[in-house]
């Protein structure tokens, strides 16, 4: 998996897991940002990149930074740590 899609996954699922934790349909958050719900279900599967802008005004949508999305979720089980960085020469 590339790095461009492993962000895509990340960034849908912390998106899905947010709108689930708010109690937001895909409908109601969708129509708040002017995208389709299939749209927004694309980019939430991973299947779709999502642009700066847009994921702006879905983190204001969802009540978070958009800094949320490229972060790993706390839990008591996996404490948070900043994601590992490929520093291997070349590497993009």
């Amino acid at each position: 998996m590339t790095q461009v899609k492993k962000a895509d996954t990340l960034i849908g699922r912390r998106i899905r897991l947010r709108r689930i934790q708010l109690g937001i349909k895909t409908k109601p958050l969708a129509t708040s940002v002017k995208i389709t719900e299939a749209r927004l279900q694309e980019f939430e599967a991973g299947r779709e990149s999502i642009g700066v802008e847009l994921l702006a005004e879905i983190a204001g949508a969802l009540g978070v930074s958009s800094a949320y999305f490229f972060s790993a979720p706390r839990t008591r089980f996996a404490p948070r740590r900043p994601p590992e960085l490929d520093v291997r020469e070349g590497a993009r």
